[in-house]
């Protein structure tokens, strides 16, 4: 099995982020498809993306930690500040330029449009509910006003008559 370093790289050649893994097509897909744990101006700001193949788990690992400190990578999140200086550790690395396919990854482009088409679709939705809510209350407002209407007419009656509206429809039945 192979293990590989990471890093992004911005427009200025900075190394702006490290990593490691076991997968690299699978990882960089993470980072550029829709599960990227970074800020999104990290993979904004990445310009380039090269990668570093190790023999061991073990070298991965050690050299991921040396990198980190060694460049102060403005993405990572470190404990210790401390370059750790190991004779040769960088002597035969050989940090080879990505690039990720087509397939393993949205462009920042692909995902803006997605964005745009959920929140038009969202919005459309939205609008539809709203018109249904509104036709609701024209209805309540319908139903209240002719209960209103209605009651101002038996007020007016009882105050003619005399008599309530139940007293009038009681002697209504019993007639």
């Amino acid at each position: 099995m192979k293990w590989y370093l990471y890093r992004f790289l911005n427009i200025k050649n900075n190394i702006i982020y490290i990593g490691k893994t076991g997968n690299i097509a699978q990882r960089l897909a993470y980072h550029f498809g829709t599960r990227g744990h970074l800020p999104i101006e990290c993979y904004n700001e990445t310009n380039k993306i090269e990668i570093l193949e190790l023999n061991t788990k073990t070298e991965m690992n050690i050299k991921e930690l040396y990198y980190i400190s060694k460049y102060k990578c403005k993405y990572n999140i470190c404990d210790n500040n401390e370059v750790v200086y190991i004779k040769g550790l960088e002597d035969n690395d050989i940090w080879k330029e990505y690039n990720i396919k087509k397939e393993e990854s949205e462009s920042k482009d692909e995902k803006i449009k997605k964005l745009l088409i959920e929140n038009k679709e969202l919005r459309i939705k939205l609008k539809e509910q709203h018109k249904k809510n509104i036709e609701e209350l024209k209805k309540a407002y319908a139903i209240f006003n002719e209960y209103y209407v209605l009651k101002e007419v038996i007020e007016e009656y009882e105050k003619v008559t005399g008599l309530t509206w139940k007293k009038k429809a009681y002697n209504i039945v019993i007639s």
